[in-house]
């Protein structure tokens, strides 16, 4: 039987003054999670933020946490950098809420960008408000290629999650201006870029595991191996 995979879904508004819907509050998944997870042998279900946590996952197999906005710094005792972007204080409670549940019921959880960044906050960690501002050893990490195209490579650690999809290093696509500065507790460094940012993280189980990139977007060989090892491990 397939395992149903919940799918984090962001809140937020439609921003295009030209739609119709403008101003309207939206809860959206990108169609590459879900064309990923059905890929990969699972079936996706979209978790709106609103709701019961306990009751949206009492018959899910494992969590996929999606990109998004900014995380608001607050759940990192940290004061707004001016750099930083549009957050939604409610989505991020509810990314925080989940994991909490997630993890409780021992269900895997593949965090991808904001996902990883919420997973590294969850245990304690910290993240750069604006990598441009904050970091002089940054590079670009926000491309403006087609978001299928990778733009850096990143070197993975043997002996983790990453490295039994893509081997020792790969290519990778970035869309993002916030990155992780202070490690979680508990949690290990598996992949890197670089200029030393953080592009992967895993618990000691390997039942949690966050990527920088979007494997969901990338469509390479080593992105769908990553897919069905996490719904393997959601069996």
């Amino acid at each position: 039987m397939k395992p149903l995979i919940g799918i984090l879904a962001n809140k937020t508004h439609v921003k295009d003054t030209s739609d119709i819907m403008f101003g309207s509050v939206i809860n959206y998944v990108n169609q590459d999670y879900l064309t990923s997870v059905n890929e990969a042998g699972g079936i996706p279900l979209i978790l709106p933020v609103s709701g019961d946590v306990e009751a949206q996952l009492e018959n899910v197999s494992g969590i996929v946490l999606a990109g998004g906005d900014d995380i608001d710094p607050y759940l990192y005792h940290e004061e707004p950098h001016p750099k930083l972007g549009r957050v939604y204080k409610e989505t991020d409670a509810y990314y925080l809420q989940v994991i909490e549940v997630a993890l409780k019921k021992n269900l895997p959880i593949l965090g991808i960008c904001k996902g990883h960044q919420a997973l590294n906050i969850y245990y304690g960690g910290t993240l750069y408000q604006d990598l441009r501002s904050q970091n002089e050893a940054y590079f670009k990490h926000v491309q403006l290629s087609f978001r299928e195209e990778s733009s850096h490579a990143i070197k993975i650690e043997k002996d983790s999650f990453l490295y039994e999809a893509y081997g020792e290093a790969v290519a990778v696509n970035s869309f993002h201006h916030q990155a992780i500065k202070d490690l979680g507790k508990d949690l290990k460094i598996t992949a890197t870029s670089s200029d030393g940012m953080i592009e992967a993280i895993e618990d000691q189980k390997k039942r949690v595991i966050g990527v920088q990139f979007h494997p969901e977007m990338l469509r390479d060989k080593g992105s769908r191996q990553l897919f069905k090892n996490f719904i393997k491990a959601c069996l």
